[in-house]
């Protein structure tokens, strides 16, 4: 499931981008890829390792009960 919902907090058109990983403790390049799914209105942001987690963050919503069970 590729598909972006909007922006939960301005409705904006949200995008996927695939990133170097970099670890900010040690300023070091790390082995992979992060992925973020952004908002181009309001740079409301989400990230995951990958590609299917950004999304399924990103995509979640309180109101529609599709939150992670803990």
């Amino acid at each position: 499931m590729d598909e972006l919902k909007t922006c939960p907090f301005c409705g904006g058109k949200a995008e996927l981008y695939e990133s170097e990983a970099y670890n900010l403790k040690t300023e070091t390049k790390e082995k992979g890829t992060r992925w973020f799914v952004m908002c181009g209105r309001c740079t409301a942001l989400t990230c995951g390792a990958l590609k299917s987690m950004a999304i399924e963050v990103w995509n979640r919503r309180v109101n529609e009960g599709n939150g992670r069970k803990h």
